[in-house]
């Protein structure tokens, strides 16, 4: 079975973006690339035969606009199979939905504006970033694709990676054939706990044969101690885990979320849990 991906589809300069970059990464291998639209009927809908009138011009014109996109994906990448699919509903309840229904590889946003205004968003979009079943790749509207040489991955030796985890991390590297960093960030001086060593040696034995490098912070400013191990290490593209109540998944909760304008240039992908 041909694997898929889902790229969610506003018509913004974003998502544009985000369709132009996963396409690029992909490149020559053998994925669908899923252009999903969500309409979201109106708020201030009403049952009368006017405003079922007007909504359904209203899903006509969403759909000519994501059939054009098709189009226009389908000229700029040939070998890829371009497919559109337009879904009434909320973000986070569709997507859920194309989850169970499709089983996506992974699942990509255009993030609007820089990260630091992640807390304007609509909590469904942030709820995105921390619940679902797939990982999640947010890709910034000025952020064009580049071949990708180093991947950062902010590891946190508390929790054990998962298979799948492992899995597309390995598959990433593999595909990119960049450079893995694997950095711990610890927040205190605190001693490290017994399961903590244990983890930090699954993990190296888990990744042996994608010979990652690993290295260790202590800095209670995670964002900022993130944000200059990018810059020192040349990092392109950050992988990250939010596990529940772990430091990113209050990150993509909380009003300090502009804390990551400091890792704007980059695309961030979340692995879940």
């Amino acid at each position: 079975m041909t694997p898929t991906i889902i790229i969610t589809n506003d018509f913004s300069e974003s998502a544009h973006n985000a369709i132009d970059y996963t396409c690029k990464l992909i490149g020559d291998s053998q994925i669908n690339i899923q252009l999903l639209h969500i309409y979201t009927m109106p708020v201030n809908y009403t049952s009368d035969a006017v405003a079922l009138s007007s909504l359904k011009d209203d899903y006509d014109i969403n759909q000519d606009n994501l059939d054009h996109d098709v189009e226009r994906t389908r000229e700029k990448y040939p070998h890829l199979n371009i497919l559109g699919k337009t879904v009434v509903g909320g973000l986070i309840e569709t997507l859920r939905d194309q989850i169970d229904e499709v089983k996506p590889e992974i699942i990509v946003m255009g993030a609007v504006g820089d990260y630091e205004n992640l807390w304007m968003w609509d909590s469904e979009l942030l709820n995105s970033l921390t619940s679902l079943a797939v990982p999640l790749l947010l890709v910034p509207a000025h952020v064009a694709f580049t071949p990708i040489t180093n991947i950062g991955f902010a590891c946190d030796y508390r929790t054990v990676l998962a298979s799948r985890q492992v899995s597309f991390l390995k598959w990433l590297v593999g595909h990119t054939k960049a450079g893995l960093h694997v950095v711990h960030v610890s927040t205190t001086k605190l001693e490290v706990t017994a399961v903590e060593k244990e983890n930090e040696a699954i993990v190296h034995d888990l990744l042996d044969d994608v010979k990652p490098q690993y290295y260790g912070i202590e800095n209670p400013h995670v964002i900022e101690s993130i944000a200059s191990f990018v810059k020192e290490h040349n990092l392109d593209f950050l992988v990250v885990i939010p596990h529940s109540h772990g430091v990113w998944y209050n990150i993509f909760h909380q009003s300090h979320t502009k804390q990551l304008a400091k890792l704007n240039n980059m695309p961030i992908l979340a692995l879940h849990d």
